[in-house]
């Protein structure tokens, strides 16, 4: 295997959930040696999280977990006993990277904040991943996906015009969060190298949302304009998910003519080329009309028929796939973009691969660790405790 992008760098992901834990699975996959950092006994809360294979609970079947923290060496270890932070400033001193999402002010209870840890290990970058940061009134304030999403103003945009809003699909705050993470977690490892000077990077997850909106915030501050909830359109026509015969079909553009002639050259009716709909005002003032103009046709059709055909002629159109056609799709398959992994207690199961694809390095595909599964490798065999030492630190529960 050639030799991966981040290959000698360490990482220590104290974190758990989703964001902490994504961030350090991009870094592992790209070659991160990463650390999983679980208390013993429980582990990390999504250990807790179905789904389950064969529908059965179990701390190491979690679907959540199991993905979450692929490419990760697994250790339990006690923070809140003397013996345990004092394990870990340990580790830290060998460490390049560590991730943290804790609330703010509990690192420093313990005497594990950034300041006190720099000073062990100057070249120690920290990362904090919380729902509102280190810093402002809602710092120790507690956040779900539902209100980070309502927060970031995502789910006012949802929905129904005449209904309550409707939040977006579960965790997608945390991932937006762990993602944007690893940029500045490797920028100030780079900067590290350059200058000598370390930083501590602080991620709020709701500082995450508002700037992933391409026109919403603009359209207020540019025009003074509220948008609202447009039930199943998103923009322009046609611009929303329409039936077919075997399944859904999302359409989301007219091509590059601007006009409809494409869609036509594809449709073959003849409606489309009314005037009354050459441009942009004039089909939104027309959309319902539209739609029951090409409903029929598309029900003549199947989903990856009309992807095709009308991809064909640079119109945007996606299949709207399930889990199970996700796994089927084409263009996961050409690209050998899912992978099997092997867990001694979940079995073989199939996981996202590699999100980015590098010309010279590759990609890792390791299975996440049993809880406390490295413990002796790491204490032992890495910081040098003895057997019997560690027998002291189990009783004593700090490993």
């Amino acid at each position: 295997m050639a030799e991966r992008a981040l290959e000698g760098l360490r990482v220590l992901d104290l974190s758990e959930g989703i964001a902490g834990p994504y961030c350090t699975r991009l870094l592992g996959g790209f070659g991160a040696e990463v650390t999983k950092v679980e208390k013993p006994g429980e582990g990390d809360k999504s250990r807790k999280v179905g789904p389950f294979p064969k529908d059965i609970p179990h701390p190491e079947r979690s679907a959540l977990f199991l993905n979450l923290n692929v490419n990760k060496k697994g250790i339990t270890l006690n923070l809140e006993t003397t013996a345990g932070r004092e394990i870990l400033r340990q580790m830290a001193e060998k460490a390049d990277i560590l991730v943290e999402g804790f609330e703010p002010g509990q690192m420093s209870d313990w005497g594990l904040d950034y300041e006190s840890l720099e000073k062990m290990n100057p070249r120690l970058v920290m990362t904090s991943i919380t729902p509102f940061g280190q810093t402002g009134p809602y710092r120790h304030y507690k956040a779900s996906s539902a209100v980070l999403d309502a927060l970031g103003g995502h789910t006012y945009i949802q929905g129904d015009p005449k209904r309550e809003p409707l939040r977006y699909p579960d965790g997608t705050a945390e991932y937006t969060a762990g993602m944007f993470a690893v940029v500045p977690t490797m920028g100030a490892l780079f900067y590290s190298g350059d200058t000598g000077q370390v930083q501590h990077i602080d991620i709020s997850i709701l500082d995450c949302l508002p700037g992933l909106d391409s026109f919403r915030v603009v359209r207020w501050t540019h025009l003074g304009l509220i948008q609202e909830r447009r039930g199943g359109r998103y923009a322009q026509w046609p611009g929303k998910v329409y039936p077919c015969r075997d399944g859904y079909v999302g359409l989301c553009g007219i091509g590059p003519t601007g006009t409809l002639f494409p869609m036509y050259s594809v449709m073959g009716i003849p409606e489309l080329l009314d005037p009354k709909y050459e441009d942009i005002v004039r089909r939104e003032e027309h959309a319902e009309e539209l739609d029951a103009i090409i409903q029929p046709w598309l029900m003549e059709h199947d989903r990856y028929e009309i992807f095709n055909a009308l991809q064909g002629v640079r119109v945007q159109a996606g299949v709207c796939n399930s889990a199970e056609d996700l796994l089927k799709d084409p263009g996961h398959e050409a690209r050998e973009f899912w992978v099997e992994i092997e867990h001694p207690e979940a079995g073989k199961l199939m996981y996202p691969g590699e999100p980015a694809r590098m010309s010279e390095t590759a990609w890792q595909a390791d299975r996440a660790p049993m809880l406390g599964e490295h413990n002796e490798e790491i204490y032992h065999g890495e910081l040098g405790h003895s057997l019997r030492e560690l027998t002291r630190l189990r009783k004593n529960g700090a490993i």
